[in-house]
């Protein structure tokens, strides 16, 4: 006689069983539990990475003469040169800021260390990062955001993009696609170079990111003034300026007259070796610093673990009370 087992209820499933209830109770908890760090936690970048220099401009008063200072122990604090200026804030209203104004008839303001004691000196690799906010009222052209004398020059163009130029004898440059940046919001950049690479284009990269954007690198670098690329490496660097002009030394420079606000601007450097030249993920974790928001792959990945389980979970506990 064939016997008719009962239905399966749950309680007959050993998934859903008290004890087995708790574990997966436990499991979902700690899956939230990360999904809470990736959106709270910014990514760390690495304590080894070669940092020569950053400015974060967080004084907030003083004029002409002024300093503001190095964070780190290198000591290359930049003194400011004029009054020609505004302290503000940083990105997202976080932190301080620094504003090159500029002025009908006069050249911008330079904030400059001169003397430099040789941290920036025959670097090989080395990448700049930082963040910048050019108002969209300003047609000037060609309006620097920093310059090392014997190394380079980023600028900031009428047409949005950013132009890469050598300041040692021969000045190659590349420069980004038009339109590579918005104006009248916070843009993070960073420039890396390896000066033992074999062309201009495979030895300069740049990255773009915003306040809720992770940098990605920048496609479509075209070749300004062809040169070598070891034309990029640093000689003697004797000064830094961060400024919106491109030729910094007196009365006759050149340039634009923008209105552009910096705020963490960070070199990084190597004298051997290519290790200088920062890769993608580092770039990110430093970009993550300021802007503090989780990267949207890794949220959204965790996320979707989270809501494939508890539709597993769901379907598995119908199936059963069919």
């Amino acid at each position: 006689m064939k016997t008719t087992r009962p239905p399966m209820t749950l309680s007959d499933c050993s998934f859903f069983r008290p004890d087995s209830r708790r574990r997966l109770a436990r499991c979902v908890g700690l899956l939230i539990a990360a999904i809470c760090a990736a959106i709270l936690v910014p990514s760390q970048s690495r304590a080894d990475l070669p940092l020569l220099g950053q400015w974060l401009f967080e004084e907030g008063t003083g004029g002409k003469g002024a300093v503001t200072a190095d964070n780190t122990a290198n000591g290359n604090d930049l003194t400011l040169s004029s009054n020609n200026f505004a302290w503000g804030t940083g990105v997202d209203g976080k932190g301080g800021a620094f504003k090159n104004t500029a002025t009908s008839g006069n050249w911008a303001d330079v904030t400059r260390k001169t003397d430099v004691n040789g941290t920036f000196d025959n670097l090989t690799s080395y990448t700049i990062t930082g963040w910048f906010k050019r108002e969209g009222n300003q047609t000037g052209n060609n309006g620097a955001i920093i310059s090392l004398e014997n190394g380079l020059t980023i600028l900031s163009t009428n047409d949005n993009y950013l132009w890469i130029n050598s300041t040692n004898a021969g000045a190659p440059s590349v420069r980004t696609a038009n339109n590579s940046y918005a104006r009248d919001e916070w843009v993070f950049f960073a420039v890396t170079v390896n000066s033992s690479a074999s062309s201009l284009l495979s030895g300069i990269s740049v990255y773009f990111g915003t306040a809720t954007t992770a940098p990605v690198a920048a496609t479509g670098l075209t070749v300004g003034t062809s040169g070598s690329i070891s034309l990029f490496a640093t000689g003697d660097v004797n000064s830094i300026s961060v400024t919106n002009r491109w030729n910094v030394t007196g009365a006759s420079s050149t340039g634009a007259l923008i209105n552009t606000f910096v705020t963490d601007l960070r070199i990084y450097g190597v004298a051997s070796g290519t290790s200088g030249a920062l890769g993608a993920d580092d770039i990110r974790a430093i970009w993550a610093q300021t802007a503090a928001v989780p990267e949207p792959a890794t949220v959204a990945v965790l996320l979707g673990l989270a809501v494939a389980a508890f539709v597993s979970v769901d379907r598995i506990r119908s199936r059963l009370r069919a």
